[in-house]
């Protein structure tokens, strides 16, 4: 870091920290003794362990930390909002970010591209404000809220299998994506309708209270981000109200999926769409109970009754 750029943070009104996940791709390897303890003054944070995660948060919440430079990917941020707006409450900071991770289909909603932990420290003083609400997912008969970007059940549990195996042999962001999605097209078209791709699983939903399905469903696909990878829409094309969780539930085994196909990744003919089930919603609050587990923002949580919401408004610091 050049002097240049920590002169370009108003230290005396500005109040920064910087979050580094030390498991995140691009991070493995280099925490050790040698690492800094502060980068052109603003102090690092290398939590390994989500414990010793809402320790550094508790600690920066009570110095008033106003922005966090987070270095990570999507599993960072989903850790740190559900770790941190407890903590911050309404002066949650800012976060600007710096993508590390194995998909990072944040940082592409939010329109950043490959961003060095420097950049992102440069774009505090005239990068672009936007806000995003989370979604609030709370487990029945629980308190704890977890906050994350996209999240998944039934088939989505499996494709988020085959992006591991991808991330294994090399495969990452859009790359990733990519290949993971022709897996789950190839397997759900070619293992029969008893197979485990297309037979899908007892799932019960409700949508703003009222029972939408109670069968067997293939993947149910939830998500707060505006822009998906590759230019996908399974959501439908936006935009979308930031109160509403959009999601997207298919009936099991899925019908005539070439022939829709195209549709149901570009986000055209809902109507169509509809009548084939596949299901796209705009809801303020989604109850979901399935036994398999859901994944969200890459990581699976066991399954049981959810329910969804979006969460506070964040403010993120974009590109330039």
């Amino acid at each position: 870091m050049t002097l240049a750029l920590a002169a370009a943070i108003p230290a005396a009104t500005h109040r920064v920290a910087i979050v580094r996940n030390i498991y995140s791709r691009h991070n493995r390897g280099r925490a050790d003794a040698h690492q800094p303890a502060t980068v052109a003054g603003i102090p690092v944070h290398e939590p390994a362990s989500k414990a010793a995660l809402e320790r550094h948060l508790a600690q920066l919440a009570a110095e008033g930390v106003e922005t966090l430079v987070v270095d990570g990917g999507d599993g960072t941020i989903r850790d740190i909002l559900t770790l941190g707006l407890p903590l911050f409450g309404a002066r949650m900071p800012a976060i600007a970010l710096a993508p590390s991770g194995k998909t990072n289909a944040l940082a592409h909603d939010l329109g950043i591209g490959t961003r060095s932990l420097e950049d992102a420290v440069a774009a505090i003083a005239d990068g672009r404000r936007v806000t995003r609400r989370a979604l609030a997912v709370t487990r029945a008969g629980t308190a704890v809220v977890l906050h994350g970007f996209l999240l998944g059940s039934g088939a989505f549990v499996r494709a988020t299998a085959l992006a591991q195996r991808a991330h294994r042999f090399g495969a990452f962001n859009g790359v990733a994506v990519g290949l993971s999605l022709a897996s789950v097209i190839g397997r759900t078209l070619f293992g029969g309708d008893n197979g485990v791709w297309r037979r899908g699983e007892p799932m019960a939903l409700a949508r703003d209270g009222r029972v939408a399905i109670d069968h067997q469903t293939y993947m149910f696909l939830a998500a707060a981000l505006t822009r998906f990878p590759l230019g996908l829409a399974p959501l439908g094309n936006g935009p979308f109200a930031d109160d509403r969780v959009a999601s997207l539930t298919i009936d099991a085994p899925p019908r005539h999926l070439p022939r829709h196909l195209p549709a149901l990744l570009r986000g055209g003919a809902d109507d169509a769409l509809a009548r084939a089930g596949y299901h796209r919603c705009r809801d303020r609050q989604v109850e979901l109970d399935t036994t398999s587990g859901f994944v969200i923002d890459g990581e699976r949580f066991d399954g049981g009754r959810i329910m969804i919401r979006r969460g506070p408004a964040v403010t993120f610091i974009a590109g330039r």
